[in-house]
């Protein structure tokens, strides 16, 4: 069985569609994702639609998805560039994607300190 991992995308669809091109060539049985989508990067619309075609068998959401879907209460970026970053990804994704996003998938969520 071939596995094929990805992870840390942030939001740099050139690159993840390099991945994909590769990806495919290689036809693994079964994809995982292992989080970091969209913040960060400079193409977080692109990035997303090229992921939700990917359909990953498993998806496990990152810090950085946690903090765009403002799932961790009271998170706030605190570099002006994350900032930049976070607020940009947010405006440019329509909030019913951003849910969307969090409802279609079966997250395994990101492991807490305990």
């Amino acid at each position: 069985m071939k596995i094929g991992i990805m992870s840390d995308i942030h939001a740099n669809a050139v690159a993840f569609e390099a991945v994909l091109i590769d990806m495919k060539s290689i036809m693994p049985d079964m994809i995982i994702f292992l989080g970091d989508l969209l913040f960060n990067g400079p193409s977080p619309k692109e990035t997303y639609d090229l992921l939700k075609d990917v359909q990953p068998t498993v998806w496990i959401r990152g810090n950085t998805d946690d903090w765009l879907n403002e799932i961790v209460t009271g998170w706030e970026p605190s570099l002006e560039i994350e900032k930049y970053c976070y607020t940009r990804s947010r405006d440019i994704l329509h909030r019913e994607e951003r849910f969307l996003l969090l409802k279609k998938h079966d997250y395994i969520p990101i492991f807490q300190p305990v």
